[in-house]
């Protein structure tokens, strides 16, 4: 099933879709949430700071890294760190942020091996939610179009993107094996990639976002990214 809402409220919006994912996790384990990266979510993490949440249910993991120091201004999990997890009582346990000073491949492995711990013997793990964002090209996580890593099979994928060195990421198929996922995207920039993931034209090249499968993915955007999509198309306030 696919939800598209077109809102200023966008933070909200996305704060309500975690709420109801938590809520409707089994009481008896733990609720597993991959987190984006980018720039997008910075102000959801600032109101998650603020928003109180049952943390002794939550672990927390990150659908993509930059291959750089934790301090680093282009770490995803420095970002979420410094704006939200420094400021909320989850356990340091159940933050795991990918280890990025091995080399980017052995990296992958290691945060592969991160999830089966996590998820035990299992043939691709699940995630109750898994957040993304949208690059202007219709690249999500670190997987651009066209790269290799499209098609790579194992659970985590050192991805070499030109001009912007090599980053980490989840591949394809887990992030298709969750159990929702929540595109959050704003900004006029991104409204093409919106357009062609959400609207394509017949014999458009199909944007990496589109070749995600999920059973449940929600898209929350504001209405600067959402401007090219067709009338109808995502529930407006």
């Amino acid at each position: 099933m696919r939800r598209v809402r077109v809102t200023d409220a966008w933070v909200a919006a996305a704060t309500a879709v975690l709420q109801e994912v938590i809520a409707g996790a089994p009481a008896a384990r733990t609720c597993r949430i991959a987190l984006a990266g980018g720039e997008t979510p910075r102000p959801w993490y600032q109101a998650l700071a603020r928003t109180p949440l049952p943390y002794d249910r939550l672990e927390l993991f990150w659908g993509d890294e930059r291959v750089v120091p934790p301090d680093h201004p282009d770490s995803n999990a420095g970002w979420a760190r410094r704006l939200w997890l420094d400021h909320v009582p989850l356990d340091p346990a159940r933050i795991h942020p990918w280890p990025t000073e091995k080399e980017p491949t052995d990296a992958a492995r290691a945060y592969a091996d991160t999830l089966r711990r996590a998820f035990g013997d299992v043939d691709l793990p699940r995630f109750d939610l898994v957040v993304l964002g949208l690059g202007s090209e219709g690249h999500t996580a670190s997987l651009f179009p066209g790269s290799p890593a499209l098609a790579a099979h194992t659970w985590t994928v050192a991805v070499p993107v030109p001009g912007r060195g090599v980053r980490l990421s989840l591949t394809l198929p887990v992030l298709s094996a969750a159990r929702r996922i929540l595109f959050l995207v704003t900004g006029e920039a991104k409204r093409e990639a919106v357009r062609r993931t959400l609207s394509p034209r017949p014999h458009e090249p199909t944007t990496v976002a589109a070749l995600i499968r999920a059973e449940n993915v929600d898209w929350v955007l504001d209405p600067a990214a959402a401007q090219d999509l067709p009338p109808g198309l995502g529930a407006r306030p």
